[in-house]
């Protein structure tokens, strides 16, 4: 880090404490948390797009979720989804 907060909002006394919790992680603890937040973020996006579809199905949910990962052209040429026709 190069003394800047982590947010704007937070104590810089609080950011410290997490670099330093982070810091003492071991390599594959570090990437353990890094997949669990990813799985958290996918479970907060997953809870939206059925909130905002609640009659999608499965393969609907899941391709929504993916076309907030992926750029357009890419989901295009792999599952034939526009994303400016269909929406995320």
């Amino acid at each position: 880090m190069t003394g800047q907060a982590i947010a704007n909002d937070t104590d810089p006394w609080a950011d410290r404490l997490v670099i330093d919790a982070v810091r003492r992680l071991s390599g594959p603890e570090r990437l353990q948390r890094a997949r669990d937040l990813s799985l958290l973020a996918s479970v907060f996006a997953m809870a939206d797009i059925r909130r905002h579809h609640p009659d999608a199905d499965a393969r609907g949910c899941l391709l929504r979720l993916a076309s907030r990962r992926m750029d357009p052209e890419t989901l295009r040429h792999l599952v034939g989804r526009d994303v400016g026709e269909q929406g995320h």
